[in-house]
């Protein structure tokens, strides 16, 4: 009997899903919709800025770029690694009239007028997004940067028709965060 679980042993081998420079580097996932399962406040390493950042996970599914604590994925992910976000050496990103932010390159750096997309126009040598592209976006709360910032800020709640409080995260985000309530009325609710 030793000599076939010998055999059978010899034959096994193990694999590993992904090595973990692989899981830091997958999309944040936050799992399937439809989950019966308790899920809660989890961190993934996120490649675009170079920290852990928190989100909420179903419970079921995912990547396995999920873990139960910062701590945990910076053991994990940033362990030999420089600390900092591409976002700390970009230039500072400029505001369009209406209050919202101007549209950026991948580095964060601003358009040039010359490169606006099609739903953005040159405002004062800035590209900035148009007011349907603004008010019709659902929030975004951003990443944390190096200073773990929450920022109370509004966006325009296309279901309710009205500018909402949410808080902020410090990068990134989307063209809905405003700084004030009533920058956010003055563009979407006029």
């Amino acid at each position: 009997m030793f000599s076939q679980l010998l055999t059978v042993a010899s034959f096994c081998v193990f694999v590993p899903l992904a090595t973990a420079t692989e899981v830091c580097s997958f999309p944040r996932d936050n799992g399937e919709e439809s989950c019966d399962t308790a899920g809660g406040l989890k961190f993934y390493f996120d490649v675009n800025t170079g920290v852990c950042q928190p989100f909420r996970y179903s419970g079921c599914g995912g990547n396995e770029n999920r873990f139960d604590s910062a701590a945990k994925c910076r053991e994990a992910c940033m362990s030999g690694r420089a600390t900092g976000t591409q976002a700390a050496k970009a230039p500072a990103i400029k505001k369009c009239l209406s209050g919202v932010r101007s549209a950026v390159d991948a580095s964060q750096r601003p358009l040039d007028c010359s490169k606006c997309p099609a739903d953005h126009a040159c405002e004062n040598g800035v590209c900035c997004p148009s007011k349907e592209l603004v008010c019709n976006q659902d929030y975004d709360a951003g990443h944390y940067g190096n200073n773990l910032s929450h920022i109370p800020r509004y966006f325009f709640s296309k279901k309710y028709g009205n500018c909402m409080l949410f808080t902020y995260y410090g990068l990134f985000g989307n063209y809905n965060n405003f700084e004030t309530y009533n920058e956010c009325v003055k563009l979407c609710k006029s």
